[in-house]
């Protein structure tokens, strides 16, 4: 298996469409059905600010999944301290790829890529309805620390 970053918008949008319509379904309300025009648009204008930065799985020249992580750092506050964090914003294995260590590699080059920016910790959020992603990310040892509530009105 081979992980690097990755520039190749239209491997990144094609990509993002199992997941991206994974959540369209669960939550249809708040997300949009995929797009791939919308998509592609939108990673190319992350591409363009240097915190961010996509990472490519692939396997025997097949590609397998990606993750997008961005570079955050806040500056301590009367509130809270200084903090450098990766942020994962997608993190996404083929369904036909999963249980075959893809995930946990991908993962891996993800904190790898924080430690060599210095980032002190390696942050993400999945939705509740995706049981699967919180038990992977518990056993990729993720604990939560926040919880969000909405109420639609």
């Amino acid at each position: 298996m081979n992980i690097t970053q990755s520039k190749d918008i239209h491997l990144l949008a094609q990509l993002n469409e199992e997941v991206h319509s994974m959540h369209a379904a669960m939550y249809p309300e708040r997300f949009k059905p995929y797009s791939y025009e919308a998509v592609f648009e939108a990673y190319k204008a992350k591409l363009d600010e240097p915190s961010n930065i996509f990472l490519l799985a692939e396997d025997e020249g097949q590609a397998v999944g990606y993750a997008w992580v961005e570079l955050k750092n806040t500056q301590e506050n009367p509130f809270k301290y200084e903090t450098s964090t990766l942020y994962v914003h997608h993190f996404c294995i083929s369904s036909k790829r999963r249980q075959k260590g893809y995930g946990k590699a991908l993962l891996q080059a993800v904190e790898d890529l924080a430690r060599e920016h210095d980032m002190t910790s390696v942050e993400l959020d999945y939705w509740l309805l995706n049981t699967a992603a919180k038990a992977f990310y518990q056993k990729q040892g993720f604990v939560e620390m926040r919880s969000v509530s909405h109420k639609l009105l």
